[in-house]
């Protein structure tokens, strides 16, 4: 009897777990994707203000800016990358609907021509939106000193040239440069053609790089200390030679770069010079140690201060070998060695052979 009624109760759970899992809806992958996830929370200098992104694998994001003080939400749709700016004002970055973007992809549109980002500048205490179209990039920092904000636009397709000024106007391109907007602090300004930019990462320095109005391109590189009173960049360098790896100080007003000073059209094993600009003078730091070493000065390493010794590290690399150009095609021997004792297999050498030519 006992036997028979256990064998009642565990047919009588089993036809229960069964009918329950009927109910249950199982799971599947479309489901999934449509799930919101949340994640870049940020907290504001004050503490009034959180924000955070919602997203899901199908749909456009939306960024939530939540006031603690009279609990309400602001909601910005197709937004990411929001950060605030200070304690008035939050940036962030809007993209076309996704759906739009599919259909730009599907009539195979070329990339140089799909809708780019556009920045919104939002005030926190009306939430007003100032919108600044064709971001190119971005940068900010918030520090105890002051903040500072760069957004660099892609270049202008349409060239805006004043009918009552006979001076020719350049374009907006790669080698003249953009529009470059800058923050500091609550001040701004908008400079142009400016070709490459740098904000130190613990003070609202800034360090720019413009070919300047006229139609003949110069290198012009500018400076606007921490916490600048008049605002008024400070011009270092002017130049013809190229200017890269603008880097500053993260805590002092210093930065270095690389100049180029080779004049032969050759773009392997470039003839760089390392400036230093402290105590409100530049000058060239010496380089003649490599030489012992076979080395030369490499643009492919960062420029780096090291906040704790104030030393800056900078890269050297050997020089690659330059192919004789006496030598006619048929008298060139290729032969490429490989054997199985290299840590690399042979098709990832070729993968990585312009990587390896970068090496410092």
């Amino acid at each position: 009897m006992r036997n028979l009624l256990l064998f009642i109760l565990i047919i009588s759970a089993n036809i229960l777990i069964s009918q329950n899992n009927q109910h249950k809806k199982v799971l599947d992958h479309k489901d999934l994707v449509t799930w919101n996830k949340m994640d870049q929370v940020q907290i504001s200098q004050n503490g009034n203000y959180v924000l955070y992104r919602v997203f899901s694998e199908i749909n456009d994001p939306k960024v939530v800016v939540y006031n603690k003080n009279n609990q309400k939400e602001f909601i910005i749709n197709r937004a990411s990358e929001a950060k605030f700016y200070g304690e008035k004002f939050v940036v962030l970055k809007v993209k076309i609907p996704v759906d739009s973007l599919r259909q730009l992809k599907r009539k195979k549109t070329n990339e140089n021509d799909l809708p780019k980002d556009t920045c919104y500048l939002v005030r926190l205490d009306s939430f007003k939106i100032e919108k600044i179209s064709n971001l190119k990039s971005w940068k900010i920092i918030e520090s105890d000193s002051g903040n500072a904000m760069c957004i660099q636009l892609e270049p202008s397709k349409k060239v805006t040239q004043d009918t009552t000024i006979k001076k020719k106007w350049k374009p907006e391109n790669k080698e003249n440069g953009s529009k470059l907007i800058v923050f500091q602090n609550e001040k701004k300004e908008t400079f142009n053609y400016v070709k490459d930019f740098n904000i130190a990462d613990k003070q609202n320095a800034i360090l720019f790089l413009t070919t300047g109005e006229d139609s003949i391109n110069r290198n012009k590189l500018y400076y606007i200390p921490a916490n600048s009173k008049n605002f008024e960049p400070k011009l270092i360098v002017d130049t013809t030679e190229s200017i890269k790896n603008l880097t500053l100080h993260p805590e002092k007003n210093s930065f270095a770069f690389l100049q180029d000073a080779d004049t032969s059209k050759t773009n392997i094993n470039r003839k760089y010079q390392l400036f230093l600009w402290k105590d409100s003078q530049i000058k060239r730091v010496s380089a003649e140690h490599l030489k012992n070493q076979s080395l030369i000065l490499s643009d492919a390493g960062i420029l780096q201060f090291n906040p704790k010794t104030n030393y800056l590290l900078y890269a050297a690399a050997k020089p690659l070998a330059v192919q004789d150009t006496n030598v006619v095609p048929d008298e060139i021997v290729n032969v490429e060695v490989w054997n199985s004792l290299k840590g690399k297999l042979y098709t990832q050498q070729n993968v990585d052979a312009e990587k390896d030519k970068n090496k410092i």
